[in-house]
């Protein structure tokens, strides 16, 4: 793992990605790079930061691993502010995710919440 490149990644959450996608778009570093980094730390916070903020993210990946968490927030905070970089089959696949998570709290939100929920699922 390369520290520069993790600490950047941890950075994410409180600074946004605007160091990350300047250091990209100058070819400073390269995202293959960061990806490969991100994965290293195998958390699910730190997906969902790097989605959020990091421009060319490979979103399908990452929304593809944080399904694999169940962990019905930030399933639900990932359909929620990834919307505009979402097509509508990661939606749906986000929506069945809610769904299996059986968290009445979060299904309901995303129900009420999420533009294009089906909710007579």
């Amino acid at each position: 793992m390369n520290n520069f490149l993790i600490e950047l990644i941890k950075e994410i959450p409180v600074k946004g990605g605007g160091k990350i996608n300047y250091y990209v778009n100058k070819g400073l570093i390269e995202l293959d790079a960061l990806v490969y980094n991100l994965f290293k730390l195998n958390s699910i916070y730190y997906y969902y930061y790097f989605a959020l903020y990091v421009k060319g993210a490979p979103i399908e990946k990452i929304i593809d691993t944080i399904i694999k968490s169940k962990d019905a927030y930030i399933i639900y905070e990932s359909a929620i502010n990834l919307t505009s970089k979402l097509d509508s089959n990661l939606l749906t696949k986000l929506e069945d995710a809610i769904i299996e998570t059986k968290n009445a709290e979060y299904i309901y939100k995303f129900a009420h919440n999420i533009k294009g929920a089906n909710i007579v699922k």
